[in-house]
């Protein structure tokens, strides 16, 4: 038991439980390294674990420059991949061609336990791709929600 103050315990704020920052309103972060193939298809990014979220922003950043084996990508979300977040026509390859270039998506959309984001990429050869996805979102959940 921790210090008491008028009989109640104090608990430290480092001590705050996963639980509790997992509740709604609180903004999260799931990072996410793409290192498929160009021309390997769908690469799923996400999936929602547990409760509902809703998804505010996807980032996707360019660690180095992607060569001509990638001719675009597009990012998607939901059961079949009904909400389009990034579609291909504004991240082609010469989006991605130096390191640190970046495709964004900001507003908002809920996905349901289960439901998945998806990068669909496209190329003419296997090089791997080298880019990082940022995911931010919320709980809509009352019971709290989370993204794997």
């Amino acid at each position: 038991m921790g210090t008491l103050l008028d009989g109640k315990e104090i608990v430290a704020v480092d001590e705050i439980t996963a639980a509790a920052k997992k509740q709604v309103g609180n903004r999260q972060y799931l990072e996410v390294s793409v290192t498929s193939a160009a021309n390997a298809g769908d690469t799923t990014l996400a999936t929602v674990a547990s409760g509902n979220v809703v998804v505010k922003s996807i980032t996707v950043r360019a660690d180095a420059a992607q060569t001509g084996d990638m001719t675009n990508l597009a990012v998607k979300g939901g059961t079949s991949k009904v909400v389009t977040f990034i579609p291909a026509a504004q991240a082609l390859q010469a989006d991605f061609d130096a390191t640190g270039k970046q495709v964004a998506w900001i507003g908002a959309a809920e996905l349901h336990s289960g439901e998945t984001i998806v990068m669909e990429h496209t190329g003419s050869g296997a090089t791997a791709l080298n880019l990082t996805v940022t995911i931010e979102y919320e709980a809509s959940s009352a019971d709290g929600a989370t993204m794997t």
